[in-house]
């Protein structure tokens, strides 16, 4: 069921690597299985995962506390964020 191409490996180099074919299927779960068996197999995720910076934990905390700005209209809510510009 796998088929070689050329595509990046973790180290970011190209070279050949196997597909699986299932991947190509139109069923969503025979696209998802073998990503997850991989993961399983690797320990680990096949991309690496967003690493927040301050400025974005303090949003999510925000709101979480639920301490969003609110605007009475779409030009209203593009003011606000283009205010510190």
């Amino acid at each position: 069921p796998y088929q070689e191409c050329l595509g990046y490996n973790k180290n970011g180099s190209m070279g050949k690597m196997k597909f699986n074919k299932a991947l190509l299927s139109n069923k969503f779960s025979d696209a998802v299985m073998p990503m997850l068996k991989l993961v399983v197999a690797e320990k680990a995720l096949p991309f690496e995962p967003l690493i927040p910076n301050a400025e974005t934990i303090e949003a999510i905390k925000a709101a979480r506390r639920v301490e969003l700005s609110k605007a009475a209209s779409l030009n209203g809510l593009f003011e606000g964020l283009n205010a510190d510009d």
